[in-house]
């Protein structure tokens, strides 16, 4: 006799996306890296995901959402340096699994049970799990207070467990509770942060600040493991940036390292060269008043610390903005051919707000290899990621209609610019962006 759960599923086989919102992390952030399959010991830098409330064989888990892994990992009853919700499993003959996520080492078991997001019509039967019953301590993945359990997004090819369907996300689209195997992601500035969200099958799209809602412009994601980007060009004030000789560039024996968007990154890294003159143009654009002297731009620049109205009035106009060129994903180009995409930030962007009086700068120095692009990139964009057609999509997001400086600013591979005061031709444009960037066959 089916169960209940089964019998659910049938109620629920129509279900179509669903509208979650994103819990936001503590400012502080804390020490980590990015996932890699072997741990990294430098460049290791801040990361604080949002989370979402998952229910995991009838647990309810705040799982923080991560699109650089694969892998849902929540904890065993027995893991250590943790104290909060678990998941009760007897393992039987099951190999034992050894990986890490944020380069924090685990270890534990991969199995299967059902998967739903409560008050929410997404189910799935046999999804992917990972429990672990030991992990690092310095720092601990798991803690059991902000940190509960992890929810992947990646493709599967970051996964240590290694199943079918493959992870929690391709369990929802093929047992067709989602109807397009992609996630749209609003994450918004500190005075909108309640309204920060996840869109599971990418469909709740609302019309905002000229468009329908929906991407403005695709760029394509060269590879199938974290969501990549392949970053053509970066310009500060217009003027382009000279980049390492190493970024995202193939050396012998090795992959491109190519550019990729993170969920949990508090900052947005670049190599030292943009950060360099990212803050050689704020310094003489004069927009801080009284005048930035050294040890000022030392600490809250290049150190991060947060500044307050008491240090600085800040004359936002003056700023410089920042933009990145991407590769464009243009399935009908020729071969050979590449469009792009480019995405301009404001000020407000890179010098976020963290609390009533207080802003800090959001960039840092990362590889010079690739750049990172964190939680500032997407805070007023809504960014979609496309796992079936392997591409990433930017729209209007959180807050356009209260911008203030009219960025960000998206431009397409047709050239047409979007910015969030664009109020005229609404239709018009709606209609165009319809036409454009229909999804590949």
């Amino acid at each position: 006799m089916p169960g209940i759960f089964q019998c659910l599923l049938l109620v629920f086989q129509t279900a179509a996306a669903v509208q979650v919102q994103l819990h936001a992390p503590s400012l502080s952030g804390r020490s980590g890296t990015r996932l890699s399959k072997q741990p990294s010991k430098s460049n290791e830098r801040a990361y604080s995901c949002f989370s979402i409330i998952i229910n995991v064989g009838g647990v309810d888990i705040k799982s923080m959402v991560d699109s650089t892994s694969s892998d849902s990992v929540v904890p065993f009853s027995n893991l250590n340096n943790y104290n909060g919700p678990n998941i009760s499993y007897t393992p039987f003959e099951e190999p034992s699994i050894e990986g890490y996520s944020r380069d924090v080492s685990w270890k534990g078991y991969g199995f299967s049970t059902d998967v739903f997001i409560p008050e929410t019509g997404i189910p799935a039967v046999d999804a992917p799990i990972v429990g672990i019953f030991k992990q690092a301590t310095e720092p601990a993945l798991l803690d059991g207070q902000g940190r509960q359990a992890v929810f992947g997004l990646a493709y599967p090819s970051l996964a240590y467990y290694h199943t079918t369907p493959a992870t929690i996300m391709d369990a929802w689209y093929e047992g067709r509770f989602i109807p397009n195997n992609e996630v749209g992601v609003e994450l918004c500035p500190y005075k909108l942060s309640k309204k920060s969200h996840i869109d599971i099958g990418s469909t709740e799209v609302v019309p905002k600040c000229g468009t329908d809602g929906n991407p403005i412009a695709w760029v394509e994601s060269p590879t199938n493991d974290r969501f990549t980007v392949s970053i053509k060009e970066i310009l500060v004030n217009s003027m382009p940036v000279e980049l390492p000789d190493d970024f995202q560039k193939k050396r012998e024996g090795e992959s491109i390292s190519y550019s990729y968007i993170d969920t949990c990154a508090t900052k947005v890294e670049f190599p030292y060269e943009v950060v360099d003159k990212l803050i050689s143009a704020i310094v003489k654009s004069h927009a801080f008043v009284p005048k930035l002297d050294t040890p000022s731009i030392s600490k809250f620049f290049w150190s991060g610390y947060p500044m307050t109205k008491s240090d600085f009035i800040i004359i936002w106009s003056r700023l410089p903005t920042l933009s990145i060129v991407m590769n464009a994903n243009n399935p009908e180009k020729a071969e050979g051919s590449q469009s792009t995409v480019k995405v301009t930030l404001g000020p407000r962007d890179y010098m976020q707000q963290v609390g009533e009086n207080a802003h800090a700068f959001s960039v840092s120095v990362g590889s010079d290899k690739l750049v990172v692009l964190g939680v500032p990139f997407m805070t007023r964009l809504r960014v979609v990621l496309d796992r079936a057609h392997k591409r990433i999509g930017f729209g209007p997001g959180c807050g356009c209609e209260r911008s203030k400086d009219g960025h960000p600013t998206i431009q397409n591979e047709f050239n047409k610019i979007w910015h969030p005061k664009q109020k005229t031709s609404k239709c018009k444009l709606s209609r165009r962006v319809n036409a454009l960037f229909s999804k590949p066959k």
